[in-house]
Order: C-alpha cells, then sequence, then structure tokens
C-alpha cells in the first residue's frame, strides 16, 4: 500500500490563476510556470484532508483555472475593487488554514499544521532542481490512460493493469497521473476523505464515517478509527473497514478514476452470435428479448427491470440486447453477486458470442485488469470499474452479497456511462426498482411463465410445530411431515428439498429426521438423506451428488436457495416464519426449486410454521400474480 500526501498551492500564470494540489511540486511547476512561484498554503498532508479543503475553500473554475478579475465578478464582497492576486491568496491561505486546524482538533492540536509553520509560503521555480521528465513521454501518458480508462484503481492496482495489458515503463507513475490531473483528464481523489470536519467518506464504497459520534449513518456499526500512526504515512489516520477485502482505504491513500470518455469504442465487432446448446426461444422469451432490444435503443429510459419466475430462462433473453450493443461498438458488464455463477456463465456467454473477447473477474481470478468488449464479474470487482459499460446486466439482483448492499449497488452504478444502459435480472424486485418503474424511471419486463409452459407450483401453507420434544426429552417428528414426506419420496418416487433457517437447526434436525425415513431406503440405494449448510466441507460434493440422484431428500439452509435444478424436485420449508432468514425473496426462491423440469413440473411445495407470518403470504401472492399474467397472455399450456 502507498500513500499519498499531497500540498495545496496556488499558481499565477499570466492574468490568471489556479489551485490545486501535488505530491511533487517540480512537475506542476514544470507544467504550469515557465518561472516565478508557486504559493503554498498547506505542508504536506493526507490526500484525504487536502482534497476536502481544496474543494471547500475553492471552486471548481479555480481549480481548473480562471482569470484573476473572476470574470468581471468581485471574488471577495467586502472589497470594493477587483482583488490583486496577493490578496486571493492571503484570504484564501486563511480560509485553508482555519479549515486545517478544524480537522487537527479530532486529532490533536498541531498535527497536520505544525505550530512553526507559516502560511502562504512561497516556492520558487529556480529553487526547484530539475529531474529526469520521464512523466513527460508521450507513450507513459497513453499506456497509463489506456490502463487505467474504465476504471477507479489504487496506484498499486493501476500498476498492475499495467502489466496485465502489456505496458512496460520505469517513469514514477504518481508523477504522471499527476500531470493528466493537471491536464483534466484523470481524476485524483482520496479512497477516504472529509467530506465534514467532522465526518469523513469512503469515496470508493460511499460508507460515511462520523467521528464525532463514532457511528456510521447507514448503521449502527462502530466506525473504525487507528488511534495512533498510519503505518505508511506515520499521520493518524481513519479507515473503512466495509470495502477492506479489496484493499484498505485511509485517509492517505488515494484513488485515480478515468471514465471511458467516447460514447462507443474505437470500431464495430465482427463476431457471431450462436445460442450454442441453448434451446429456442419460447413466446414470453421472445417477447422479453425484443423489449430489451428496443430498450437498448432508446435514450430516454436507461434502467430496465426483467421481471422473471425462478426457472424462465432470464439470462438467454438479454444475448440479443448484448448483440446489439456489441454491434455498434459498445462495452458490456454481466455482473453476479455470486462467484460460481460467474464461473458458469462466462463458459457460456463465450460459446454464444464467438469471436468477441470475454474478461471473467472475481476473486482468485487472473485477470481483473484487462480489458475487453464483455466483462463477468462479481459485484465485489466491479469496484473498480469507473463509467465504462454503455450496458451493465446485473443477474440475480435479489442475491446475497448485492441484495440491501448500498456499496454494491452504487459500484453498479458507477461502473456504466453517464448516458449507459442498466438491466437489472430478478425473480425477486425490492420496493426500490418497483417504485422506479411505477415512476416511470424504468421500464418493466416481465417472464410470467417457465420455458416448458408449467405454472410455477403455488405453495400451501401449514400452521404446525415440524419437531417437538417427547416426555423423555427427545426429539419427535410431526406426523403430518413424515406423511408428506413418504408421499414425495415413496409415492411419487421424487426428490424433496428440505429447507431449514439455521445451521444449528440443519445439525440438530437432520440426524432425527434420518431415523424417521431410514425404514423407506430401497435395497438400491445407498441412503436416502443428506443434510449440509455453509459451513460444511463437503457440501460442493453433496450438492453434485443430489443432482445426479445418489441420494434425493436434501435437508440444507438457504445456500441451496438457488443456482440448483433437480428434475423431481418438491420442496419443504420448516420454520418458513423464521422472519430472521426467510423473508418474501428467499421463500420464493426456495419455492423455485420446484416444478423447473418439464418431465416433473408439478412438483409441490409446502411452507410448515408455527404462524403465517407475512412473507410467507407475500411469496405465495407473488407467485400467484405472475402465474396468472402467464395465463392471461396464452403462455400455459392446455390453457392452465
Amino acid at each position: 500500500m502507498k500513500d499519498l500526501l499531497v500540498c495545496i498551492y496556488m499558481a499565477k500564470i499570466n492574468n490568471c490563476y489556479r489551485a490545486f494540489m501535488t505530491h511533487n511540486l517540480r512537475v506542476d511547476a514544470r507544467i504550469l510556470l515557465s518561472d516565478g512561484w508557486l504559493d503554498l498554503l498547506t505542508p504536506f498532508i493526507p490526500v484525504g484532508v487536502a482534497y476536502y479543503i481544496l474543494k471547500t475553500v475553492f471552486t471548481e473554475e479555480e481549480i481548473k483555472g480562471c482569470d484573476i478579475s473572476h470574470n468581471g465578478k468581485p471574488l471577495l464582497s467586502w472589497f470594493k475593487k477587483t482583488p490583486s492576486y496577493s490578496e486571493i491568496v492571503c484570504v484564501k491561505s486563511a480560509r485553508v488554514t482555519k479549515l486545517l486546524k478544524q480537522i487537527d482538533h479530532f486529532f490533536g492540536e498541531a498535527v497536520f499544521l505544525p505550530k512553526n509553520y507559516v502560511y502562504p509560503r512561497q516556492v520558487f521555480f529556480e529553487e526547484l532542481p530539475a529531474e529526469d521528465e520521464k512523466w513527460n513521454d508521450r507513450y507513459v501518458q497513453s499506456a497509463v490512460k489506456e490502463a487505467l480508462k474504465g476504471r477507479i484503481l489504487f496506484l498499486e492496482e493501476l500498476e498492475k493493469s499495467l502489466v496485465e495489458n502489456g505496458f512496460k515503463t520505469n517513469a514514477n507513475i504518481l508523477d504522471v497521473l499527476q500531470v493528466l490531473a493537471l491536464r483534466g483528464i484523470v481524476k485524483i481523489i482520496p479512497s477516504l476523505g472529509f467530506t465534514a470536519p467532522g465526518e469523513v467518506t469512503c469515496f470508493r464504497c460511499g460508507r460515511i464515517i462520523q467521528l464525532g459520534g463514532i457511528f456510521t449513518r447507514d448503521t449502527a456499526v462502530q466506525a473504525q478509527m487507528y488511534r495512533g500512526q498510519c503505518p505508511r504515512c506515520r499521520l493518524p489516520s481513519v479507515y473503512c473497514e466495509r470495502c477492506n477485502i479489496l484493499g484498505e482505504s485511509r485517509l492517505c491513500r488515494g484513488l485515480f478514476a478515468l471514465g471511458d470518455g467516447q460514447s462507443k469504442t474505437d470500431k464495430r465487432l465482427d463476431f457471431r452470435v450462436d445460442l450454442l446448446g441453448v434451446p429456442p426461444l419460447t413466446g414470453a422469451q421472445s417477447k422479453a428479448s425484443k423489449a430489451l432490444v428496443d430498450f437498448v435503443k432508446g435514450k430516454k429510459i436507461t434502467e430496465c427491470l426483467v421481471w422473471a419466475v425462478c426457472g424462465a430462462g432470464k439470462t438467454e433473453v438479454t444475448f440479443n440486447a448484448m448483440a446489439e450493443v456489441l454491434e455498434v461498438g459498445g462495452r458490456i458488464l454481466y455482473a453476479i453477486p455470486r462467484r460460481d455463477v460467474v464461473r458458469e456463465l462466462s463458459p457460456r456467454l463465450q460459446a454464444s458470442f464467438r469471436n468477441c473477447d470475454i474478461v471473467t473477474s472475481y476473486g482468485g481470478s487472473q485477470e481483473k485488469f484487462r480489458s475487453a468488449p464483455i466483462v463477468v464479474a462479481t459485484t465485489h470487482q466491479v469496484l473498480r470499474y469507473y463509467r465504462q459499460f454503455n450496458l451493465v446486466v446485473l443477474d440475480e439482483a435479489d442475491a446475497y452479497p448485492y441484495k440491501d448492499n448500498d456499496m454494491l449497488r452504487m459500484a453498479v452504478q458507477r461502473a456504466a456511462k453517464p448516458d449507459g444502459h442498466t438491466i437489472y435480472l430478478t425473480a425477486t424486485p425490492d420496493e426500490e426498482i418497483i417504485s422506479r418503474v411505477n415512476r416511470r424511471l424504468a421500464k418493466l419486463i416481465t417472464i410470467p411463465v417457465r420455458y416448458h409452459g408449467h405454472p410455477v407450483p403455488e405453495p400451501q401453507c401449514t400452521r404446525l410445530t415440524a419437531f417437538q420434544k417427547t416426555d423423555d426429552g427427545n426429539w419427535s417428528v410431526a406426523p403430518y411431515i413424515t406423511e408428506l414426506l413418504y408421499k414425495w419420496l415413496v409415492e411419487n418416487d421424487g426428490q424433496v428439498f428440505v429447507f431449514l433457517p439455521t445451521v444449528r437447526m440443519v445439525e440438530t434436525f437432520g440426524p432425527i429426521l434420518e431415523k424417521n425415513v431410514l425404514r423407506w431406503i430401497k435395497p438400491t440405494e445407498p441412503s436416502l438423506l443428506s443434510f449440509s449448510h455453509s459451513k460444511d466441507p463437503f457440501r460442493d460434493q453433496k450438492i453434485e451428488d443430489f443432482k445426479a440422484g445418489k441420494f434425493r431428500l436434501f435437508l440444507t439452509t438457504t445456500i441451496m436457495e438457488r443456482g440448483i435444478t433437480v428434475n423431481r424436485a418438491n420442496v419443504l420449508v420448516m420454520h418458513a416464519d423464521f422472519d430472521q432468514v426467510f423473508d418474501e425473496g428467499t421463500l420464493i426462491q426456495m419455492a423455485g426449486r420446484a416444478g423447473r423440469s418439464a418431465e416433473f413440473p408439478d412438483g409441490e411445495v409446502v411452507f410448515v410454521g408455527r404462524t403465517i407470518n407475512k412473507a410467507m403470504k407475500n411469496a405465495i401472492k407473488q407467485i400467484r400474480y405472475l402465474n396468472s399474467v402467464a395465463r392471461r397472455e396464452g403462455y400455459l399450456e392446455n390453457g392452465e
């Protein structure tokens, strides 16, 4: 991790002046001046402090450079005439010093502004020693721009991007970035910076930390504050723990951002779309596909919700819209919350978009920084993208960890270009996107039926305590449960998902349930039941065995609520009223495991709980609604 300490300065350039911050006065002096001096307003301080002061004291016009007369408007109300440059420096320096002292208050006196320093202080051009100006090399500047384009990165990430994209240079990259920032090409911002005297914000993930109350605005989680010296800059520092998994955001650590300024890439792509291994689109899928193509062609509305029943085949519905964007030279991000789905989807996309380069980015992948027309990434990796994509497709928008995560929502929004389009694919849309649809800020497309044309099984609710303690202290299974499982497993020769809300419940009730069903095992079956959860090291193998039919009853937590299809599946959700875990969306996803195959479309779903709560009722209501839409639009087989 490299620290970024900068000073704020002002410079007079002919009849103009500008204010900026720099880590290297020599670079700025040689870009801005042929002689004269720079007026230093601060010592070298963390970029997270300097950025706030710069943006507070100076206008955007002053930062970019403005006439001393300030376009004829008096800069300072108490001057009867236009102030001179020296007068402007004095007034601005006083404001800078005042703010710096206020920030000092939160860390101790004279931390960022030592008492023996006097500002403003002039540094003359002639005093700055000459140096090897590799930062002025056009090849180096082009390489840095190409490696950073469409991204927001730490310096060490940018250096990795240069290597991954095949650029070699021994220039000081930080100096190159400073030159590009002076020219308005690159943005230099703190990873964590002040946004008020007692408030800091993580500019990567959006988290706000109150230094006064030491509590965040969005949650009651205590903010993490380094009570002492930062291990890099040796100054007091605050860090953000929310996005720490991708590198530590600190006051003294900079972020460098460059949007992909062109609306399209340099050339149209010569590729072929071939949906290999993908069944022909159904009527509902075709209608949705055409609507998505119209959406990406439009300009008025830039967000679209694709609300599809579980198992509707929504991924392939986006392919024609993706092709439309690619054919005019656009770039696409296909973002997914879960790493396993990213790894599974990438080869499917490559098979369909032949001759089109695709980058796959997730924790542990080897190509996080290479550019390509299509990027398939986990939503955490999207934090590194910045205004790059013409189209963002967010699959499983209802899945953990994206669901209810403001950090990842911000990342997905920031990855799209200002005029880019975003498609949300989900079976359980949240209230926020539904609200935008209702206000006509987002388009709604529904896929209300599965590919086989049968309705989604509608859950039945039963008030029942599934497991009860007997007088001798042992656990027993309610007769209704054993009768239901016997019907599904023995009479119908099916498979069953049994969902419980917690790991402890799975480990407690798994063996109890197993004792009750052992007598049903056929002579040819090695076992009938297995149970697993997130802490089970063998869960992946058990999932594959269940899909292969090696056992037929799987007791599990919500780790199995999505991403798995079993041909003859039924679903039993016990303790369905455990609303700390089972919300409306989770119940819909679990219910969606049933009836997914054409061979067994009528699998059953039962919710069991001591009460029938709001989440259970709403889940059933939503499933029934989409079934009614499918029936009304004539998509169901035999008018079911």
